[in-house]
């Protein structure tokens, strides 16, 4: 990840998680000056709700998409094959 913090000592860290982030973006007079106080506090709100959502969902299966991989190179072969015929 960030590995060379130490050369750049005054550079501000990055959050580490989408937690830090909304926190950091809550926090940020710029940002909701630029954009709104309701326009900030909805989208945290909406990250929140995602957030649980992707929580209560069943954990991530590799193999349950191996189908989406094998679609996808198959219209990127396709694709290609087009192009050549062009």
């Amino acid at each position: 990840m960030y590995t060379d913090h130490k050369k750049y000592p005054k550079l501000p860290k990055l959050p580490n998680d989408i937690n830090q982030a909304l926190s950091m973006l809550q926090k940020s007079k710029s940002l909701s000056d630029a954009f709104g106080s309701d326009v900030i506090n909805s989208y945290i709100k909406l990250k929140k709700i995602e957030i649980n959502d992707f929580k209560t969902k069943a954990s991530f299966n590799k193999k349950s998409l191996s189908h989406l991989g094998k679609k996808i190179t198959h219209l990127t072969v396709k694709l290609n094959d087009s192009k050549l015929n062009q």
